[in-house]
Formats: structure tokens, C-alpha cells, sequence
């Protein structure tokens, strides 16, 4: 066995443990009681988007959209978040800073190649997603002001890029989906 196989082993071993504490600690807690609504997300943007020029927002607004539907496995949803992204990234590249263009068009470009990926291939999709979220990150690693207030997760069983960015702190993963959503944990950007 190589050690790259351990690593991997110890990996999922580590995120089946903590996926299975996860839903002991927090079953009852987080349950909803029939009949009642779930609580609502807060309508704020985090404060570093909050200064951004509305094409950025949407860039994140999108995004997490399409981060939300991985992680429920709704990999068929996959291609218009794709469409989405890309448009709203290259409005970003003409309203946010100059010097960040090139991170903007990059962002646009990996959007467009998930949106040429077909939703049976759900493995790939996710592998496209993290290229998308590798050119987000960029964004965010460069403007550190504009991540105020995100958070950065990262799944060491992903395959390919391994971080993703979420305004909420409770963890969802897209990689995994329902299967593990909890696996991984928050990281810096860089």
C-alpha cells in the first residue's frame, strides 16, 4: 500500500467519524418540529461583499447557488449555475478593480467549461466545480477585503481542487454531497 493509499484511507476514515459525530451531536438539536418553518438564512451579504459592486454580488450569489445544489446532489443543476457564473464573472471584470480582471475572465472560463460538462457525469462536475472555486478563491486571495466575512472550506477526499467558499460557517460540502456533507473543515485562502 502506498502511502498516498493511507493517506486516503485515513482521510475517509477521519470524515466518516466526524460525519457520524456531527449527526449524534446535532440531530436533536437542529431538528425542526413539525409544522413549524425551518429558520431563514440571513438576507445580509457578508460585509466584504456588502462594499462590492452588484455584478461581484452576483457572482457569489450565483455561485453559492450552484455550491448549495451540489451539495444536495442536484448535479443536474450544475450547467445553468455554470451559465450564470460565467455571465455574472464578466460583468465583475468590467465593474470591480482593473487589476483584477484577469482572476474575473479566469473565473468565466472555468465556469464555461462546467457548463460542457454533462450532468451524468456527476464526478466531473464536482472536479469542474472545484476549478471554478479555485478561480474564486484567486479573486478573494487578491482582494482580501472582499472575503470579509466568508468562509473557506476544504475536503481532503475531493478530488481535484479541494476548497470551496460559503457564507455560512456550518459546513456543506459540494464534493461529497449528502453522502458526507460534513466532511472537512475551514481553512484560509490561500
Amino acid at each position: 500500500m502506498t502511502s498516498r493509499s493511507i493517506e486516503n484511507l485515513v482521510a475517509s476514515a477521519l470524515c466518516a467519524c466526524m460525519a457520524v459525530a456531527q449527526l449524534a451531536c446535532t440531530a436533536d438539536a437542529t431538528a425542526t418540529p413539525p409544522g413549524a418553518d425551518a429558520p431563514a438564512e440571513p438576507a445580509s451579504a457578508p460585509p466584504g461583499l456588502a462594499k462590492a459592486p452588484e455584478p461581484v454580488r452576483s457572482v457569489f450569489a450565483k455561485y453559492e447557488a450552484l455550491r448549495a445544489a451540489l451539495a444536495r446532489d442536484a448535479v443536474g443543476e450544475a450547467a445553468a449555475g455554470a451559465v450564470a457564473i460565467a455571465a455574472a464573472a464578466r460583468l465583475a471584470a468590467t465593474a470591480d478593480k482593473p487589476a483584477q480582471k484577469a482572476q474575473w475572465e479566469a473565473l468565466a472560463a472555468a465556469a464555461d467549461a462546467l457548463k460542457a460538462l454533462p450532468a451524468s457525469d456527476a464526478d466531473g462536475v464536482r472536479k469542474g466545480f472545484g476549478e471554478v472555486s479555485r478561480a474564486l478563491v484567486a479573486v478573494l486571495a487578491a482582494d482580501a477585503a472582499l472575503g470579509e466575512g466568508l468562509h473557506v472550506f476544504k475536503c481532503p477526499m475531493a478530488q481535484g481542487y479541494q476548497k470551496w467558499v460559503q457564507p455560512d460557517s456550518k459546513l456543506a460540502n459540494p464534493y461529497m454531497g449528502t453522502q458526507m456533507l460534513t466532511c472537512g473543515s475551514e481553512t484560509d485562502i490561500k
